[in-house]
């Protein structure tokens, strides 16, 4: 159904050739498959600091963003584009939770929560949850107002409570559990893969050098960092035990910032 060209190059020039063999490439496969490609559909999308000089595939439009599986990807990677329609979706949720809230009991205003709210907030967020903290502090907000609904709140009290009593994890703590359990998943390299040492933070993950800020919001890298300052008992867990002992942990604290996970661990 849908195909993807991910490429590189060290200079415009070398991307552009790449980029052109490739989709040509992608034609002849389509036309030899008896497949037919939408051109109204293929788009091109440039990133990078220098992605001014990369000029347009011929017959392809250059766009500043596009939607991939649900996910609206922007060309500076900010996510903010996705957050935006993000809001839109959860603002239609949020109507109909209050809706049931009104008509029927907190069980099932709780599992319409799930359902439509934090179905579409998980959705792909180890990928977009490194956006900017004003982007999650939106999210965060809407989110805020289910919780005032579902228990009663007033639009000034607190709501730190309320996410605890009905074990809801923040928008922040769900980016948390899901690029910590990415880590897990792809077995990364720890400290014991390089030196048998019996040190205190032996099982930790290496933490990569890197230069860009871009680098640092990466999910394979945030997994690993918010990984390191997980408890001892916590981490010494993996797969589904895991998993299931970080979510006991995160429901019991609401984090509003990972600033406020970095300080608390």
């Amino acid at each position: 159904d849908d195909t993807t060209l991910l490429l590189t190059g060290s200079s415009a020039e070398e991307l552009a050739i790449n980029s052109y063999t490739a989709l040509n490439m992608a034609y002849q496969y389509c036309h030899s498959n008896d497949l037919v490609v939408n051109m109204t559909k293929t788009k091109q999308l440039a990133f990078g600091r220098r992605r001014d000089e990369i000029a347009a595939l011929p017959e392809v439009d250059m766009q500043p963003k596009a939607k991939f599986l649900g996910v609206t990807i922007d060309e500076t990677l900010s996510w903010t584009q996705h957050v935006d329609d993000l809001c839109r979706k959860l603002n239609t949720s949020l109507f109909v939770i209050k809706r049931i809230h009104h008509i029927s009991d907190l069980i099932t205003a709780k599992t319409t929560y799930y359902a439509l709210f934090e179905s579409h907030l998980r959705y792909s967020i180890a990928i977009w949850g490194g956006t900017t903290v004003t982007n999650l502090q939106r999210l965060l907000l809407i989110q805020k107002k289910v919780i005032r609904t579902l228990k009663g709140l007033g639009p000034k009290e607190s709501c730190r409570e309320g996410f605890k009593d009905l074990r809801i994890l923040t928008v922040v703590a769900l980016y948390i559990q899901e690029v910590i359990m990415l880590a897990d998943m792809n077995e990364l390299p720890r400290g014991t893969d390089v030196h048998q040492y019996n040190t205190r933070h032996a099982d930790n993950y290496i933490l990569p050098a890197h230069h860009l800020s871009l680098y640092g919001r990466k999910p394979s890298y945030m997994g690993r960092k918010l990984y390191n300052l997980l408890p001892t008992e916590i981490k010494a867990q993996r797969g589904k035990n895991l998993k299931m002992a970080l979510n006991r942990w995160l429901v019991t604290r609401p984090f509003y910032t990972l600033e406020e996970y970095i300080q608390d661990t």
